[in-house]
């Protein structure tokens, strides 16, 4: 049996694998005026009688007390994204095409990094300056039917997988206005999530089971130096230190465990089996892994990576995606159940469900997480109506709202976010959409 295309999952191998989440939106402020507590007293004077020669007292003065002044506190509410006059989209001016993969983007330094492939599958890189919300350069990767999956970013450098092209292609963007591709590294065939540590890249590879890690010390010479075999269809890879954990799909349900510690001679560790639905993503915390699996979230004990096992499930909503992490909660994205379900991961070995946010009539793929706020962009089955990001209030999680539904372009798919703005990329409309 074939594997199944991975155009009809676009949640299977587009994944950027790092995405900066440090920033902080919508504070809310406090200004507290102080009134003043006046008392004023007119002193009386004494006068003197000359017919009696008597002295006679002036009659007692009242005081006069005024009382304190006392402003109530004025609170401003958290500032939360509308469709303000400020709202700017930007069109990438590449048409995709119906059905084609989903956008990617991570945010590096200044800059946004955004693949796209066009009508054609002749894949670029579009780099927006996040001051200005310019696109200044558009790379094309120079592969015929490229069909880019995911990109990550380390330093100077970015790696970017070409799905149908069955190779990596490195661009040098140490100048993102003049940015290039210096390097085209073949590697497995259907290259999918790409994760990095140190000077070494690790990639997934959807059609032959098997992880490429590839030595980018010298970018401009990258080269793979060692091939790992893992489960059947490997889609996702996240690292942990010094070992990767890759998510296996087409029904075998599983997850591999790679010792990296020496990145060229990486062995297989452990193989975790979950015995349902197959994994979509994975979210590491401290000693602790968290696998979506269908209507369940996995959560793993990985303080020995070799003897990692399931030591909870917590129910969620449909078909369970995204992961994302904040503190001692974890929000999981459930693309069939128009729903974002709270966990509650103070003690990851009793993980409980502690909130279920509905998120309209859309379906949710992908969240990010900046301050009190987590920001999800959904689906919706009316393309035409465009997609939608709602904006929950997460300051208090166990009591997760939604305060705000803004619509997007058509079928946004990612988000990354930065001080100041929100950036979402729309796969059929062909644009990324920038909230302020």
């Amino acid at each position: 049996m074939n594997p199944p295309n991975p155009l009809n999952d676009r949640f299977a191998i587009a994944h950027a694998g790092i995405v900066s989440r440090q920033r902080s939106v919508g504070k809310t402020h406090q200004a507290v005026g102080l009134g003043s507590h006046h008392v004023s007293k007119r002193q009386g004077k004494g006068h003197h009688d000359a017919k009696k020669n008597t002295h006679k007292p002036a009659a007692a003065p009242t005081p006069t007390v005024t009382p304190p002044t006392v402003t109530p506190p004025t609170v401003t509410p958290p500032t939360i994204p509308t469709i303000p006059t400020g709202l700017k989209v930007f069109s990438s001016n590449i048409d995709v095409g119906v059905g084609s993969v989903s956008f990617n983007i991570v945010i590096s330094g200044e800059y946004a990094y955004v693949i796209v492939t066009d009508s054609n599958y002749l894949s670029s890189v579009s780099i927006i300056n996040t001051t200005s919300s310019a696109i200044v350069k558009s790379v094309a990767l120079g592969v015929s039917s490229g069909l880019p999956a995911s990109i990550a970013i380390s330093g100077n450098y970015a790696y970017i997988t070409n799905f149908d092209d069955h190779t990596l292609s490195v661009l040098d963007i140490s100048i993102p206005s003049t940015a290039s591709v210096v390097k085209t590294v073949p590697v497995g065939s259907g290259p999918a999530s790409i994760a990095s540590s140190g000077n070494y890249a690790y990639i997934v590879n959807y059609n032959d089971n098997t992880v490429s890690v590839l030595d980018i010390s010298i970018p401009s010479t990258a080269s793979v130096v060692k091939t790992v075999p893992v489960g059947p269809v490997p889609t996702y890879i996240t690292i942990s230190g010094n070992y990767a954990y890759v998510a296996n799909s087409f029904n075998s349900s599983s997850l591999s465990v790679l010792d990296i510690s020496n990145p060229s001679n990486a062995t297989l560790a452990k193989t975790v089996t979950f015995g349902g639905a197959d994994p979509q993503y994975i979210a590491i915390s401290g000693n602790y892994a968290y696998v979506s699996t269908g209507n369940v979230v996995s959560v793993l004990d990985i303080s020995i990576p070799s003897n990692a096992n399931v030591v909870k499930t917590v129910s969620v909503g449909f078909a369970s995606t995204y992961i994302a992490i904040s503190g001692n909660y974890a929000y999981v994205a459930n693309s069939t159940g128009n729903s974002v379900s709270v966990l509650d991961i103070s003690n990851p070995s009793n993980a409980t469900l502690a909130k279920t946010v509905t998120v309209g009539d859309a379906s949710p793929q992908y969240i990010t997480i900046s301050g009190n706020y987590a920001y999800v962009a959904s689906e919706n089955p009316n393309v035409a109506t465009g997609g939608t990001v709602s904006v929950l209030d997460i300051s208090t999680p166990s009591n997760t709202t939604l305060v705000n539904t803004v619509t997007v372009g058509g079928n946004p798919q990612f988000i990354a976010s930065n001080s100041s703005c929100v950036y979402v990329t729309n796969s059929e409309t062909n644009n990324v959409t920038v909230l302020k």
